[in-house]
């Protein structure tokens, strides 16, 4: 999924949105620990959420991996093109289909606890290629990504 992502042209014109405006509780790249010692880095931004909470698609884009994984839980994937995809874990229900057409701001799935989780949330990830990005880091794209928008206006919610 990573590397034909690339493939895909840009099919978003406005900023990436957070997908749930709910508290983060971890943070890209912070430390896991595992029986007492730090054993790998969180690879996403976890938001608090109660079972059956709302998770909209950060941006524009088509449905790749609608999937259950043993650590990951119920998951959907959204390639967004330009080689971004993200990645949205642990839900309870997934509500679109692999070919699914989403926009910024729809309804994708139902915050849940599936997977290995402590307590209901959602994971949020993000890649660029092959590689592992900070999802936080897609919310702040100005020009030449997203015309006419300055860096400064960056931000912002779920436009359902």
């Amino acid at each position: 999924m990573g590397h034909r992502a690339q493939d895909t042209p840009q099919l978003w014109t406005e900023p990436f949105a957070r997908p749930r405006q709910s508290k983060v509780t971890s943070r890209f790249g912070t430390g896991r620990v595992f029986n007492g010692r730090v054993s790998s880095s969180h690879l996403g931004v976890d938001y608090r959420g109660t079972t059956g909470d709302p998770i909209y698609a950060a941006n524009r884009g088509v449905v790749a991996l609608v999937d259950s994984f043993f650590l990951a839980g119920n998951v959907v994937y959204i390639d967004h093109g330009d080689g971004i995809v993200t990645g949205y874990f642990h839900m309870s229900l997934p509500k679109v289909a692999v070919g699914d057409t989403v926009e910024r701001g729809q309804e994708i799935g139902l915050v849940g606890s599936t997977g290995r989780v402590t307590a209901a949330h959602l994971h949020w990830s993000a890649r660029f290629g092959a590689l592992t990005i900070d999802p936080g880091n897609l919310l702040s794209l100005g020009p030449p990504f997203v015309p006419g928008r300055s860096a400064s206006r960056a931000g912002g919610g779920h436009s359902p």
